[in-house]
């Protein structure tokens, strides 16, 4: 995919909005312990943001709240999106795990409700990564919104910038954006879990509302769809 499109810098984009606007709020899906891996950090933690950010596995967010302490104009949830309000089963790897140093810290941005054979904990998965032990893997039950539900609940009208890591739910989470009410400038998404059919009905959508589409320079597992900057 990276040679149809062109590459761009996530954290450039993210610049420019900012000068485009006083405080832009950003929605964050999959915000982990808001550091790691995290190309919204550097900045979120400048206080020129307001924003809402997502993570449902309690330790990281626990984190999450050490990370963002004292930042104000952030919401921060402990929850997960889905396309049903209840309750939504996760498999993850046990931060304790990676703790001991047994698996690397990045196996702990591997949370998901997927329920394929690449599920966490089922055999296909170990069998293709013999070296996470079915031990190393915990499966939880979480709160879930709606996408619509969460934004309500928090009084959220204005989003400039999205960014989704959900392992595999990204589409069914932006399926569920109203973009001509919120009208996002970027969206950023983890794109390559979300399956044959997943990606061109999810490019497709962002494209006939008028977004171009890059690659992001920073992760290239993720794409960026932006407009109006």
């Amino acid at each position: 995919m990276s040679e149809q499109y062109p590459v761009v810098s996530f954290c450039e984009l993210a610049e420019r909005l900012k000068n485009n606007m006083p405080r832009p709020f950003a929605l964050q899906i999959g915000a982990m312990d808001g550091k790691r891996f995290d190309l919204l950090y550097a900045h979120l933690i400048s206080g020129d943001w307001n924003g809402l950010l997502v993570e449902p596995v309690p330790e990281m967010f626990e984190l999450l709240q050490k990370n963002y302490a004292g930042c104000s104009g952030l919401i921060l949830e402990n929850c997960a999106v889905a396309d049903y309000e209840g309750v939504l089963g996760l498999s993850c790897i046990d931060p304790g795990v990676v703790e001991k140093g047994l698996v690397t810290e990045n196996l702990l941005g591997v949370t998901t409700a997927r329920q394929d054979n690449l599920q966490i904990g089922s055999d296909a998965f170990h069998n293709r990564y013999p070296f996470i032990l079915k031990e190393y893997v915990r499966h939880i039950e979480v709160p879930c919104y709606t996408l619509p539900r969460l934004l309500t609940k928090h009084n959220v009208t204005k989003i400039d910038l999205v960014m989704t890591d959900t392992e595999g739910m990204d589409w069914i989470i932006l399926r569920q954006l109203d973009l001509k009410t919120y009208e996002p400038s970027i969206i950023c998404l983890e794109y390559t879990q979300l399956g044959a059919a997943g990606v061109p009905e999810c490019v497709g959508h962002f494209l006939n509302h008028g977004y171009q589409m890059a690659i992001c320079r920073e992760d290239p597992e993720n794409l960026i769809f932006h407009k109006n900057l």
